[in-house]
């Protein structure tokens, strides 16, 4: 199996946080063929069924405000939201959008045993010890079938290539997506990856806008704020810039007005990018 294949499989089963890298990467290839204007249709989560920002990866890396719409306990263990939802939540709630996570949690943290039915045992015995016993056994069940998926997905992935393109991305997103659904059923699909998925989605989109190389910069900035506002809700986007690291930001307008930038003989064009730089960083940076 070659190592872009055996990338695309991690990435599809365990995190995604490679893919939004390969997202960054790959973005500005020539092989990308929606606009910027594209890039904020046809979602692939419904803007309506709105997920909220704290159940994923991204705020795990932002400081934000303890409101209902934004609020996160910030931990050192990535999964530690998820194993403390659950853990503490004895009304049996459960994670609404990102039950995968938690299961790779009791995957590579909780399960003990050498054999696949040892460790899957270890994990039925910590979530009865958890959950209220219906919870925990409906559980016990979505998560021997998970098991199940990651394996079939193993399969199932040699069907797919990586994408060059951040338009190509977002195909290989509805792709897994659809194979989630059909194997889970949607809604249980969206309680177990819409997290992740939207993740996705949402910085396949960005790269769309920030690498367009006909859209003007201000046209970019609104682009950008009505993703964001459709994806995450304003007050969840606005908490997200107010987070940025200021390096962060002068990033971003580089690649906003990259098109302006490139326009202009070299000495205008560094000219422009000090006076970005005056703006966005901070005395001291």
């Amino acid at each position: 199996m070659t190592k872009k294949k055996n990338f695309l499989i991690s990435t599809l089963l365990f995190s995604v946080i490679g893919l939004s890298s390969f997202v960054y990467y790959y973005s500005g290839s020539e092989k990308q063929v929606i606009s910027a204007q594209e890039a904020v249709k046809g979602y692939l989560i419904d803007k309506n069924q709105q997920i909220p920002l704290y159940e994923t990866s991204i705020a795990r890396n932002l400081s934000l405000p303890a409101k209902a719409e934004t609020k996160i306990v910030i931990e050192d263990d990535e999964h530690n939201n998820a194993e403390n939802e659950i853990a503490h939540d004895m009304s049996g709630e459960l994670p609404t959008h990102n039950m995968a996570d938690y299961f790779r949690f009791l995957q590579t943290e909780l399960a003990q045993g050498n054999s696949p039915s040892e460790r899957t045992e270890s994990i039925r015995e910590h979530l009865l010890s958890t959950l209220p016993s219906d919870k925990a056994g409906e559980l016990i069940d979505l998560y021997e079938k998970f098991t199940n998926f990651e394996y079939d997905a193993v399969t199932k992935a040699e069907e797919w290539r990586m994408p060059e393109s951040a338009d190509e991305t977002l195909e290989l997103i509805a792709a897994m997506q659809q194979y989630q659904q059909e194997y889970f059923g949607a809604d249980t699909a969206n309680m177990l990856f819409g997290a992740e998925m939207k993740v996705m989605e949402y910085n396949a989109r960005r790269a769309i806008i920030l690498n367009d190389l006909y859209s003007a910069g201000t046209d970019k900035e609104q682009l950008l704020d009505r993703l964001g506002i459709d994806m995450w809700g304003e007050e969840a986007y606005r908490a997200m810039n107010e987070s940025k690291d200021p390096y962060d930001i002068l990033d971003e307008k580089l690649l906003v007005y990259g098109n302006e930038l490139a326009a202009v003989d070299p000495d205008t064009r560094q000219e422009e990018i000090r006076k970005l730089r005056e703006i966005y960083l901070p005395p001291g940076y």
